[in-house]
């Protein structure tokens, strides 16, 4: 190859790599021998133009855009671009993102990908930013959901694994920054479209999906816009049973609770049963986000650019429920006990009140962003760049979990059912309902609980628990950048610069939590009796769920008196101050409605009218002043060339934290193991904190061979509290005898510090690529649920509290290979294992969400008119938190998923494409940790499928 071709193709290399060209599809690739070739002899614009001529897509061209940025990085990192113009390599970014060596991902209900862990830090421990900005969003903390913005709309994300003083702080796993398209990177009138459908084979309904990008330039390529819309509807069902609470007992040998008779000896002492809740939970989820972008390059020394990001969320949801709450005693009286080895009650009979739920979600949000960013060419030595953003996310996030404090949760019962518990192995155990005969004479049951609860009479049901409550959820984001770089020859310069975020968080619970169970609570009140007529009209309805949690192969209730919590509101809601009170048969009982225990109340809606409760609410404002310089660096060591930067950046946090608090004034008992709490008056509470960090980082690269590269790099990095944690908040969360519970926030807290260190080789083959990288991080001060007793009017309340651990080390390893052959077939592997030693009040255990292992394999074909990509991803089980129920400990399974995609060209302006998701309808698990069998949480979710038609212009 001559020097001319050389140097024109280190050119376009550069260029390429820096950005400029991937966003929009013509992806260059580094050129063969053939190539390089017929270059020799050929003028410079005929170079140019056949140059751009050789242009990869799809699955091949991907992975060597991105192999190709990792190679040219400062530090560890990895990317992943486009397949084409409007085509990211999955419908979900962080789908896309598992598939990156150290990287793992929590799904949201459904399936989908929505945060990211970094070798094995959670997303807490994780930056993610858009175009290099903060960006507000709509969960309570920091997260960024993935499943929020349409990965139509997305070119390129990269990963930083290893930190720099340049690229900010915020995070000890590592920085995803999400990258959209600039319109003049492919100047001239272009464009991409997609149009497609979706099936979700456990709701066996449709959905579809729609996407749409067009970019033009004008007056001599000087100004550019490019616009996006990216367009999804998605109906899913999600199958699940879960724990409500965790209970412990003596046991006697006789099989009964010990000491509930006289003469009995002990068998197991403090033996661990729970209570379960059976649900099938239909979502529609309905997502639409557009992007703009303007570009003004009138010369070589300016670029400047102003961009927006609009996405909106609707997802309502509604869940039917089996809820079985057996504490005994209180609640039910247990027998036929049987305890395991490790102290778990595997079987037992007990005599309770089968209830029923209803529980509405809505989860609705918005997002949007506007930046302008400045790129100023001075002169040939120094470079300005200054960014100015605004972000706003607004949501009402509101969680279908029963512990979630949140959303519609209305509860029905039957008293006087039975129920049999079985353990026998596997993940999800026997559990048979029955409930009792009903006599209309006598209008409340009669006789043993024998009826199948698929045949129970609704006249039977009871008033009980109602709960309405929803968190609203305000962030606003303010970010200014300048940066700046003084270049002394090609691998030599100075960086420097400085940041400002101002960031505000609002997050506003409104609650009944004061009515939660006053009147109509402890099964007093007959349903129906409430209101016949509504009752009978509207109220009830047996909806048979035949296959529901049929992966478990177990004896469950597959049938739900399902009632609309808007029926049961027009009930309560009918219910005035002296009106007679009914039997099931609407006969008058003698009584009267009477709420003088309720002196506030004047009928029944006001029992459910949420109002805002200040002490479950926060206001934070978070403000953060970096500064910082960067020396690049490079030279020569005897034959290998080196390059490298050294670093330091200073960042000065600022919180202030606003809330309330309120005492406990009296707990009174309601029946049926419920109580009924009153507060005192709100009282203001405001909390300052700050602090200053000094982190200097250090990476450098040694050229050992022609693509051989070894890298280290040394660290500090923070991660700052994420913002509930910070609350003001003391709320109580339990409210059942026996399950009294307290939450509580700290804005006191510091950032969690941790010194890294890092060891990389890396190795890039004209068809394959190589990678083996060790990883060591210190941390200091990591933030942990800390959990104990404390006597509160009368009663021991479990508190749980954020509070700055003791220590923690993570150890780690990644492997990587990716091989082309000639014939199209390809492969791409990757392994980590991370080992995570957490010191907290004397314990020792792993870091939450930390799996010791995860690997990712894909096997792909591709040939000009047909591609094709199998991937199978693998997460190791993980401790999700050391202080879930009752302080134990939950464990999530290993999780297996198998995906599918094709598609086949038909020509340069139409393709279709059918993908696959979660092909071995994998389920999730998680149960307490050393105690598989007994469960915390067990999710079904489904297969779902996606075909259309993509095409270009």
């Amino acid at each position: 190859m001559n020097i001319r071709a050389n140097k024109l193709y280190e050119h376009i290399r550069i260029v390429t790599l820096g950005g400029v060209l991937l966003p929009l599809g013509g992806y260059l690739i580094p050129l063969n021998a053939q190539a390089q070739g017929e270059l020799d002899g050929k003028s410079e614009a005929e170079m140019m133009a056949e140059l751009e001529e050789i242009q990869v897509t799809g699955i091949r061209g991907s992975l060597q855009n991105a192999a190709s940025i990792k190679e040219d990085a400062a530090g560890v990192m990895d990317a992943i671009t486009s397949e084409d113009l409007g085509k990211f390599p999955d419908t979900n970014i962080a789908e896309s993102l598992q598939r990156v060596p150290g990287l793992a991902i929590a799904r949201s209900r459904g399936g989908e990908g929505r945060f990211v862990t970094i070798r094995g830090l959670g997303e807490e421990f994780n930056a993610v930013t858009y175009n290099g900005r903060l960006l507000a969003t709509e969960n309570p903390g920091r997260e960024f959901s993935f499943d929020n913005v349409a990965s139509e709309l997305v070119s390129r994300a990269d990963v930083y694994k290893t930190s720099q003083a340049s690229l900010g702080d915020g995070s000890i796993g590592g920085l995803v920054d999400i990258i959209t398209a600039r319109p003049l990177d492919k100047p001239e009138f272009h464009g991409a479209w997609s149009l497609g459908g979706s099936y979700d084979d456990l709701i066996e309904d449709e959905g579809e999906r729609f996407s749409g990008v067009i970019s033009n330039s004008f007056l001599d390529d000087t100004v550019g816009v490019i616009a996006s819309v990216a367009f999804q509807r998605r109906d899913f069902r999600v199958d699940s049973v879960e724990s409500i609470d965790t209970f412990t007992m003596d046991v006697a040998t006789d099989g009964t609770r010990f000491g509930s008779q006289p003469g009995q000896t002990l068998a197991h002492e403090n033996a661990r049963w729970t209570s379960l809740a059976f649900s099938s939970t239909e979502e529609e989820r309905e997502r639409i986000s557009g992007t703009l972008a303007l570009q003004f390059q009138p010369n070589d020394q300016i670029d400047m650019v102003v961009d927006m990001l609009y996405t909106q969320l609707e997802s309502p949801g509604f869940g039917v429920v089996q809820t079985n709450y057996t504490c005994d005693p209180g609640c039910a009286s247990l027998s036929n006990i049987e305890v395991a080895e490790n102290g778990v009650i595997t079987a037992f009979d007990a005599d309770y009140t089968a209830e029923f739920l209803a529980r509405e979600q809505s989860a609705d949000s918005e997002t949007f962003q506007i930046g302008w960013n400045l790129d100023w060419q001075v002169n040939d030595s120094l470079n300005l760049q200054a960014d100015l953003s605004y972000s706003k996310a607004e949501a009402k996030r509101d969680n279908i979990g029963s512990d979630s404090g949140s959303g519609s949760f209305y509860v029905v019962g039957i008293p006087a059912s039975r129920a049999e518990y079985r353990y026998r192995g596997g993940e999800v155990p026997n559990w048979n309902v029955f409930v009792p005969n009903y006599d209309p004479v006598i209008a409340s049951g009669v006789g043993p609980a024998v009826v199948p609860i698929a045949n129970a009479d609704p006249r039977l049901l009871g008033a009980h628990f109602t709960r309405e409550s929803n968190n609203t959820v305000e962030d606003e984001v303010l970010t200014f950048h300048f940066d700046g770089e003084w270049v002394f020859d090609n691998e030599t310069s100075i960086q420097f610069g400085g940041d400002y975020t101002d960031r505000n968080k609002k997050n506003e619970l409104r609650d009944n939590r004061d009515n939660w169970c006053n009147y109509f609570c402890g099964y007093g009140f007959s349903v129906r009796g409430l209101n016949p007529q509504l009752f009978d009209s509207a109220f009830v309805q047996s909806i048979p769920v035949s296959n529901l949690l049929d992966g478990s192969s177990q004896q469950l209730p597959r049938d739900f008196l399902a009632f609309s919590t808007d029926a049961l509101r027009d009930i309560y809601a009918s219910v005035n101050q002296g009106d007679p009170v009914l039997d099931a048969e609407g006969n008058p009982t003698g009584a009267i409605h009477d709420f003088t225990g309720n002196p506030a109340l004047s009928d029944g809606s006001e029992i459910l009218a949420p109002v805002l409760n200040l002490t479950g609410s926060t206001d934070i404002t978070e403000k953060v002043l970096g500064v910082y310089g960067q020396l690049n660096l490079s030279g020569d060591l005897g034959d290998m060339h080196w390059t490298g930067n050294i670093g330091l950046r200073i960042a000065h946090t600022k919180l202030e934290s606003r809330g309330h608090s309120n005492e406990i004034t009296s707990i009174t008992d309601a029946g049926a193991g419920n109580q009924v709490f009153t507060f005192s008056s709100d009282t203001p509470r405001n909390i300052d904190n700050s602090y200053t960090d000094v982190l200097p980082s250090l990476n450098l690269t040694l050229e050992l061979d022609d693509g051989l590269l070894l890298r280290t790099a040394f660290s500090k990095t923070i991660t700052r509290p994420t913002l509930t944690d910070l609350s003001t908040a003391r709320d109580v969360t339990g409210t059942n005898v026996g399950t009294e519970a307290i939450t509580a926030g700290n804005p006191e807290l510091e950032p969690t510090r941790a010194n890294n260190v890092d060891l990389s080789l890396e190795w890039y083959g004209e068809n394959n690529n190589a990678a083996v990288a060790l990883f060591y991080k210190d941390i200091k001060g990591f933030v942990a649920n800390q959990v104990g007793p404390e006597f509160v009017f009368d009663r021991t309340f479990e508190v749980t509290k954020p509070v700055n651990g003791e220590n923690a080390e993570v150890t780690g390893v990644e492997l990587a290979y990716t091989h082309y052959f000639e014939n199209g077939f390809g492969f791409q592997a990757n392994y980590t294992f991370v080992d995570s030693d957490a010191e907290q009040e004397g314990q020792t255990s792993t870091l939450e969400n930390v799996s010791e292992s995860s690997y990712n394999l894909s096997g792909f074909y591709e040939n000009d008119n047909f591609s094709a990509r199998l991937s199978f991803n693998n997460r190791g089980d993980y401790i999700r938190t050391t202080n879930g129920k009752q302080g134990l400990a939950e464990r999530v399974d290993d999780y297996n998923q198998l995906d599918f995609t094709t598609s086949y060209t038909f020509n340069d302006f139409l393709t279709v494409y059918f993908e696959g998701v979660n092909l071995l309808d994998e389920t999730e698990f998680v149960h307490f940790d050393a105690a598989s069998n007994l469960i915390r949480y067990y999710e079904e979710r489904g297969r779902r499928f996606n075909l259309g038609l993509r095409g270009s212009f």
